[in-house]
């Protein structure tokens, strides 16, 4: 009787345990069954970018995030980034922060704190003046040799050699990176501050309105939808093996870019550039008229501009002639998808058999009539369910305080307001989605187990079943 006491309270014990692994396992087979359902199907990301009125928004926050990329200055954030700091400055500036933290903030990998930038201005005001010197721009799409003085021309051509250097300065063509950083060096040796800012002057003058414009002229929101949504879908072929790779097809670009609309996008970037001066005026009647010659870009009278349409359309062309028809994103002919994706897959669909594991465990251990099998498998599904409702609304909870220190302290300053705000806001979807499918999923099964629980104070043992569940008697 005792030995039979004593494997009945074991018996007890282990189902008791098996009864908690079946709540952790119901858990986490929601959160996977709904990652695999909800977070692997491209239909719930066009959904939410729908939702989200995405497509009609993007002009407008691609076109601030642009603006805001081309005209940051890291200087005002931390001026240890500054490109044109002297070299006494930047010491002064190891000696005062300390070498571990002068290294963790000129890699850029933080930002100086309020009361660090004040450590800093004695430095600033001794060595710093370099920092709010112009600086000539050695850019991408800028030209600085025609003014550069003699002794940094006669460096630049005996460090490109005489031809490359003709064809710079002249602007038959422009510099590659590597002849920008030897250009660049030059001006150094001579004394005079360096930027290398990315984006050419032209494209300074550009405005959040025009960038809008231009991007609503070559991608309109529908364009944007077409082409979003088709990557999408084919992402998540690729990712479930289904084809290779994931291409953009570009030819409605490129018709775009040759056609009205790619005119109107240049018109517009012209239009947005300081006034032709008479030198530029005439240069550009002698290309109107056939001639050959380079002028810099600058807005002209419209009657000129008008005249300039063929020629604009001819540059139209050569453009999109450069782009290729498709643009390779993800995968190609030797590439394919890691098959450890594939496994993560499979073990997602097959979550829901571990917790059934559990309750046939709990079966075999304790359960003896339909009273004690509706208990041990009713009350554990409840505790599931209620748990599963409590993880839901924590994770919404979490993700919003994560996001707010996100925005508060990690995201980098580069970034735009409107590209922030519709990121959280697409993201908050999908997270909540997922939520959604994980509270439903609890609050059934929650009910089902709440039922049975309830339920089984309504059965009655009958005889045979008293004899099932109590220990014989010696």
């Amino acid at each position: 009787m005792a030995m039979r006491k004593m494997f009945s309270a074991i018996g007890r014990g282990l189902a008791g345990l098996s009864a908690a692994a079946f709540v952790a396992a119901v858990l986490f087979a929601l959160l996977a069954t709904g990652i695999d359902r909800r977070l692997m199907d491209s239909a719930l990301y066009k959904e939410a970018l729908r939702e989200q009125q995405a497509y009609e928004r993007m002009p407008r926050v691609f076109a601030e995030q642009i603006v805001l990329s081309i005209n940051y200055d890291p200087c005002t954030e931390n001026p240890l980034l500054c490109e044109n700091a002297s070299a006494e400055f930047l010491a002064c500036a190891r000696r005062t922060l300390g070498e571990e933290r002068y290294q963790t903030l000129s890699s850029g990998e933080d930002t100086p704190s309020r009361s660090e930038l004040q450590l800093l201005q004695p430095c600033v005001q001794q060595y710093g003046a370099s920092l709010t010197v112009p600086a000539v721009n050695v850019g991408p799409g800028e030209n600085p040799l025609p003014a550069a003085p003699p002794q940094v021309q006669e460096c630049v051509r005996r460090a490109l050699g005489a031809e490359a250097y003709e064809a710079i300065a002249s602007e038959q063509r422009l510099s590659t990176d590597q002849e920008r950083e030897q250009i660049a060096a030059c001006f150094r040796q001579a004394g005079l501050a360096v930027t290398t800012e990315p984006a050419p002057r032209y494209l300074r003058n550009l405005t959040v309105a025009n960038w809008e414009e231009i991007i609503t002229a070559i991608m309109p929101p529908e364009e944007l939808q077409r082409i979003i949504e088709d990557a999408l879908d084919q992402t998540f072929r690729y990712l479930n093996g289904q084809q290779a790779q994931v291409s953009l097809p570009m030819d409605s670009v490129k018709q775009r870019i040759t056609g009205p609309e790619g005119l109107n996008a240049l018109l517009a970037i012209i239009r947005a550039q300081p006034p032709c001066d008479q030198a530029e005026i005439q240069a550009l009647e002698r290309l109107v008229a056939g001639y050959s010659g380079q002028v810099s870009l600058c807005r002209p009278p419209e009657d000129l501009l008008s005249r300039m349409h063929p020629m604009l359309e001819d540059q139209l062309q050569l453009i999109a002639g450069q782009i290729p028809d498709q643009v390779e994103v993800l995968g190609g002919p030797a590439s394919a998808p890691r098959p450890g994706l594939r496994l993560v897959r499979l073990g997602m669909r097959l979550s829901p058999d571990l917790p059934l594991l559990f309750l046939l465990f709990v079966t075999l251990l304790v359960v003896r009539t339909p009273k004690s099998w509706m208990r041990w498998w009713g009350i554990p599904a409840f505790l599931a369910g209620l748990s599963a409702l409590i993880l839901a609304a924590s994770l919404a909870a979490i993700f919003e305080q994560t996001w707010i220190l996100l925005l508060t302290s990690s995201l980098p300053p580069y970034l735009s307001l409107s590209l922030i705000e519709l990121g959280h806001e697409f993201a908050a979807y999908l997270i909540h989605s997922l939520l959604e499918e994980i509270a439903l999923g609890g609050a059934i099964l929650g009910a089902l187990g709440l039922a049975a629980w309830i339920g089984s104070y309504f059965v009655r043992l009958d005889e045979q079943d008293v004899n099932l569940a109590l220990p014989a008697k010696r």
